[in-house]
């Protein structure tokens, strides 16, 4: 029911499929809409109504696979919402969830396997949420479950087996619960169910033996986390950042970068535990600019008591005033690579994106400007493997290499 609209799956004649129809009530009203074919699971969510619009899983025979699709109950409102695997080949999308404003689903892009994603209804608002096993294999996300404006749901991680996650739809809130069975099977928890304030499930213990078992309290992620930023001295770069939540916090751990993908740790800050105000905080890598590049990155690794742990964004610092070599990051990349550089002037730079053959896959302009400069590099669509991104402005020609897994 989508604002007094039925949906409903029907199975046609002389057609092996089911697809998707909608009805006021009357004749008229009753109508299939465009030629979607839909699932068929009487157990499977892949219909959910948010703020008046149905997201469902679909399929176009003539122009794609198996992918996300919204209607608003017409026939020219129903449309496509992104071909995560272009042309006939399907994502196949399904345990399609609403949690707070949030629409959370499960699908596959041909290189991640299948993985948790989230939707506002736009192409572009449409992206993984967390890679949560690198590969292809995917964690194969189930059990998806809103409890509290926050998604539950099982996931392989390839360490701790499958087990209980919670998300918020970032990534840094994307966390393991718990790991109930430390064997690397896991305790593979089903039947998710909220009442009240908590979360009941089925699971097995260390011993294989399946219990019941309850979480007594709404899963509150670490910390709510609102800046990080940085500036570099003569010798140090200074780090500072500020939340509004922290729930059972026990610490900040510092990481620092040379590459955006390889941290190391520099350091800690001890968090205040627990709080809903405005809390400030600040590190200082010390006697560091003597032995950096032109850029360096930094993240907070934000850990509460538990063990439980999320991460910030990756900040860039630039240390040189002179000006430097581009960096790239991170890399290996999964969906978008972030170029970032010093300029001595503005300036006009040149990228082109070739394969290890040379074939040309992209081109574009980018105005730079006197200072530090970064942009992205889409590679989302583009297969698994080694790529080369050629920079060519004023006196600048460098060749980079990016590794797409």
């Amino acid at each position: 029911n989508v604002n007094g609209t039925l949906f409903f799956t029907a199975f046609e004649n002389n057609t092996p499929s089911y697809k998707l129809h909608r009805s006021d009530g009357t004749v008229a009203g009753t109508f299939k809409l465009k030629d979607i074919t839909v699932p068929y699971s009487p157990n499977a969510p892949y219909m959910v109504d948010v703020n008046g619009t149905l997201f469902f899983s679909g399929t176009d025979p003539m122009t794609s696979g198996n992918e996300l699709w919204k209607s608003d109950a017409t026939d020219a409102g129903t449309a496509l919402v992104r071909d995560i695997v272009p042309g006939v080949a399907s994502s196949s999308v399904g345990n399609i969830t609403r949690s707070g404003n949030n629409v959370f689903f499960t699908a596959t892009d041909g290189f991640t396997g299948r993985e948790l994603w989230i939707t506002d209804g736009t192409t572009g608002g449409t992206v993984l949420v967390k890679d949560i096993l690198t590969g292809s294999t995917g964690s194969a996300p189930a059990n998806l479950t809103n409890a509290n404006n926050v998604l539950y749901f099982t996931a392989n991680d390839g360490v701790n087996g499958n087990e209980i996650w919670a998300s918020n739809g970032s990534p840094a809130g994307t966390v393991l619960v718990q790991d109930i069975n430390l064997s690397p099977v896991g305790s593979n928890p089903s039947q998710l169910t909220w009442v009240g304030s908590n979360l009941f499930f089925v699971a097995a213990d260390a011993y294989g033996t399946v219990q019941l078992y309850a979480g007594t309290n709404a899963i509150v992620l670490p910390v709510t986390l609102l800046s990080l930023n940085g500036m570099p001295t003569a010798a140090d770069v200074q780090l500072s950042w500020k939340t509004s939540a922290e729930f059972n916090t026990d610490r900040f751990e510092v990481e620092r970068s040379l590459n955006g993908s390889d941290f190391v740790y520099a350091g800690r800050v001890a968090a205040s535990g627990n709080s809903t105000n405005l809390q400030a905080y600040g590190f200082v890598d010390r006697d560091i600019i003597k032995n950096a590049g032109p850029v360096l990155f930094y993240r907070i690794k934000m850990l509460d008591r538990d063990g439980h742990f999320t991460y910030s964004n990756v900040l860039p610092i630039h240390i040189k005033n002179s000006p430097g070599k581009a960096v790239v990051y991170p890399n290996p990349v999964s969906q978008a690579a972030t170029v970032v550089l010093v300029s001595p002037t503005k300036d006009r730079l040149t990228y082109t994106l070739t394969d290890y053959s040379g074939k040309l896959l992209g081109k574009n302009v980018v105005i730079l400007q006197e200072g530090v400069n970064s942009f992205g590099v889409d590679m989302q669509n583009l297969p698994a493997g080694l790529y080369l991104l050629k920079l060519t402005a004023g006196s600048l020609e460098q060749q980079l290499k990016i590794i797409r897994q």
